[in-house]
Parts: C-alpha cells; structure tokens; sequence
C-alpha cells in the first residue's frame, strides 16, 4: 500500500509493529479464554446430555494446559510469519503460511476447530448467523473424527441460533439444520453410535419439549426432505401416532434402539455413557406419553405410559458390565469395604443412577393410575372447556382432590413430577380468590406441598441427584408416606 507521504508510511509500520508485539504478550489470556468459553459450553453440554458426545479436557489441569499451549504455539507462529517492510511512501504486508502447516498432528486440529467454533458462537452476539454456521462447519471440516465438534456444531444451530427467532418456522429451520450436522456426519459414519445417540436426544427433546412444541412437531412430520435422510436408520412406516403421520418421539426411539445395536458393535469406546445409552429408549418413551397425556389423548397414553413401565423395567434389570464388574440397577448397593463389588468412587454413580431410574419407572406407574388420570382429565377439562368459572372452579377441585388421593396414598411415586400441577394449584387459588372462598384446608397440604416441592429438578439426566432420598424399591414406596 502507498501513502501520501514517507512519515505516514512509517507511522504506520510502528503501529503495526506494536500491534504484533501486544498479540504475541496476549496470547496466553487470549487463547486461555478460548478454549475456556468452549469447554464451557461443552460443560453445558455434558450436564445436560449426561456426558453424551461431548469428551474434552477440564478446565484445569494438564490436558486444558496442553491444550492452550499448543493453540498459544500455533498462534505465535502466525505472527512471527507476518513480514512488514517499509520503503519511502510504500508498506507492504507479506503474510507467509507457517511450516507445521502442513504437518498438523491430530490435537494440533483439534484446538483450531475449537477455536472456530468459539469464533463462530461470538459472531451470533452480532447476529451474523450466516457467517457464523460458516465457521462452525469449517471446523468440522478440520476435525471430521471429533465427536464433540459436530455435537457442538449441532447445539449452536439448533439451540443457540433458533433462540434468536421468534417466528416458529424460522426456529424450526434452524433446529432442522442442527439435525442436518449430525445426518451430514451419519451418511460419512452411519453405524456412530454417539451422533446415533445424540441425534435422538436433539429430535425428542428440542423439538419435543417446551412452549413451541405442538408447531414444531407438526413441521417436523410436514418435513418430507428431512425424514429422506433419516431413512438409512428409521422405518418411518412405523413412526405414526394418533396425532401425526410422522412423530418426533417415535422417530427418537428408533434411533436411541438403533444407537444402542450399534453400540454392542462398536469396537472403540463410545463418549456416551452405558447408562445414558440404555436409559434412551424408556426417556424417550416417556417423553412420547408425557406428550399424548398433555395433549388430551388419554387411552393412547395409556397404552404409551405402559410401555415406559416395561422399558424402565428393563432397564433395571440389565446388567452393566464394568471394567471393575457387573451390576443390575435392582440390586441394594453398598460399597466395596462392605463386601459389595462396587468400587467406593463408583458408588455415588451407581446409587444416583438407581434413583433416577426408579423415580421415573415410579412416575410410569403413578400416571396409570385411576386417581392421577382423574387428575389430569379434571385439569384438562377446566382449562379447554368454554365453561362459567364456577364450573372451572369445580373441575379444578375435583382434580385437585383426586391428585391429594394419589398423594395420600404413594407418596414418593408423584415426587418426578408434582410440579407439573403447579399452574393448576395457581389458577385453583385465584379462582378461590375471586369467589371469596374461605381458605381450602382440606386441600391446603398438597398445594402447599406443590408449590414447595423442588425435587423434580433432580430427575432430568446429568442431574446429581444424590440428596434426594427414594425407596430401595418400588414396592417399598407405599410404606415411606
């Protein structure tokens, strides 16, 4: 480039120079900070997931140290490569690619596609969600045997991004992207258990859960493209409910069974755990009942809720095979020192996975009940029917006192999901408001017992739920009231 002048051209040169030399003394908060704020969200990520295709080094330590040394040197070569020269009015810029270039070992890629991604994520703060997927995608490129990347590449489009959109077809291209990184991976590994794993939790939960789901679920079966890639591993044939042709968690549980066959196959260790791999398909089945419950379809959730029952059935009863032995999630734990074949670091794991388990097979069985369907129906009723609001009122109580039955009568099997009747409790109690009831005590304990009641947060996956205090069986739970 050419100035107007020689004292420009060299006013220059020194605020380049300068500015090299304040990057190369920045680089080790810099590249710290990077892989930091992407660790952490594969953190976020394990958390959720339970560990499922997200395997990086901790925040501290020798293998994140390693890790931001090696980006640290990559970086420091670029900059010394860069070459200013300065002659009377002209400045040139020589940028020469440094030699490891070529020569890249696996980790040396790995922390660059990490960067990319941390690049990528800062630019959706400026909404520039093209560029960003741009970036996001050049990582995998870089990385394409990394697990973690494509999982985080996926998470980016379909939770990160979609959270921008308001517009429910514009959330739902974004999600249906995420879903395309982890087809765009099968069709290079179709028998990938971890993207197997993963994809199923993305297509249950993501489109499945929370405000958006009816509509989100509903493009999902419009979208005939999509189901097309999906078919290597789902017989769609088989994915109908009574509410759509093509069901969310239908096609999920399929693809949890499918990463669980291909899961005995494998021959290198997978990053989801046996738990979280087993557990899938009755999660998901769940996921389905809970779904056909709130959307008012009581006889087929029935049938859905019964065939959780016999899933998380089965998954107590499998046997785990472990490096240091095998165990059924049925039998009583104790720790080694007492004789027990579990090691004492294992035996928190194994004991949280055994509440977690029997608290949701407890649920399965609670929602069959006679009392927590009356419940759900009562509720339903009062919310969708154009009644008078004494007649709301009365389906609310109805309802109210059928669940304080169930309460009375098991306890512990309503812990999973007693908060699920919290707005009901809400709308209960402004309705008394209105009318200027006196104060329900007849009801007072369980709403009370509603609005306090915490415990649900333990059971979703990844959750440490080694607080809560739950029966040694299913059958014991009656006697815990």
């Amino acid at each position: 480039m050419q100035f107007v002048d020689s004292a420009s051209a060299e006013e220059v040169n020194s605020e380049l120079d300068a500015a090299i030399l304040a990057a190369k003394q920045q680089l080790p908060v810099y590249t710290r900070k990077t892989l930091g704020r992407i660790l952490g969200i594969g953190g976020l990520l394990q958390i959720d997931f339970g560990g499922a295709g997200v395997s990086l080094p901790p925040h501290e330590g020798p293998g994140f140290q390693r890790q931001v040394n090696l980006l640290q040197g990559i970086f420091q070569d670029v900059l010394e490569k860069i070459e200013i020269s300065q002659q009377g009015r002209r400045l040139s810029i020589d940028l020469e690619e440094p030699d490891r270039f070529g020569q890249l070992s696996d980790e040396e890629k790995m922390v660059i596609a990490e960067w990319e991604l941390d690049q990528a994520m800062l630019l959706v703060e400026y909404e520039r969600f093209q560029q960003s997927e741009a970036r996001c995608a050049q990582a995998t490129q870089i990385c394409p045997e990394a697990t973690h990347i494509w999982v985080m590449r996926a998470y980016h489009d379909s939770y990160q991004i979609s959270h921008h959109f308001e517009g429910d077809i514009a959330k739902y291209s974004w999600i249906r992207r995420g879903i395309g990184v982890f087809l765009d991976r099968l069709e290079q590994s179709p028998t990938n258990a971890d993207i197997l794993w993963t994809l199923s939790y993305f297509i249950g939960s993501k489109i499945g859960n929370g405000d958006r789901a009816d509509s989100l679920r509903q493009l999902f079966s419009q979208d005939e493209q999509l189901q097309a890639r999906m078919s290597q591993w789902v017989e769609l044939d088989e994915t109908d409910s009574v509410e759509l042709p093509v069901d969310n968690w239908r096609v999920a549980g399929q693809l949890a069974d499918e990463a669980l066959r291909q899961s005995e196959q494998a021959t290198r260790p997978l990053n989801v755990r046996p738990f979280r791999l087993y557990l899938q398909p009755a999660w998901l089945q769940m996921g389905y009942a809970k779904q056909l419950s709130k959307n008012g379809r009581w006889e087929e959730a029935q049938a859905a809720w019964q065939e959780a029952d016999k899933q998380f059935n089965r998954l107590l009863e499998h046997e785990f095979v472990y490096d240091w032995g095998k165990i059924r999630l049925e039998q009583v734990v104790q720790s080694r020192k007492n004789g027990d074949a579990v090691p004492d670091d294992k035996l928190n794991q194994i004991k949280r996975q055994q509440t977690l388990s029997r608290g949701w097979l407890m649920r399965c069985q609670a929602e069959q009940s006679e009392n927590v369907q009356f419940a759900r129906k009562s509720i339903e009723l009062a919310r969708n029917a154009e009644s008078m609001q004494d007649e709301k009122l009365l389906n609310y109580r109805q309802g109210l006192m059928s669940l304080k039955l169930a309460w009375q009568e098991q306890p512990s099997m309503l812990i999973p999901f007693l908060n699920e009747f919290r707005s009901a409790a809400n709308e209960y109690v402004e309705l008394c408001e209105q009318f200027r009831l006196p104060k329900d005590n007849e009801l007072a304990p369980l709403l009370e017992t509603i609005w306090t009641n915490d415990t649900y947060r333990f059971f979703r996956p990844g959750r440490d739920i080694s607080d809560i205090d739950l029966p040694d069986s299913v059958e014991s739970a009656d006697e815990s009231a």
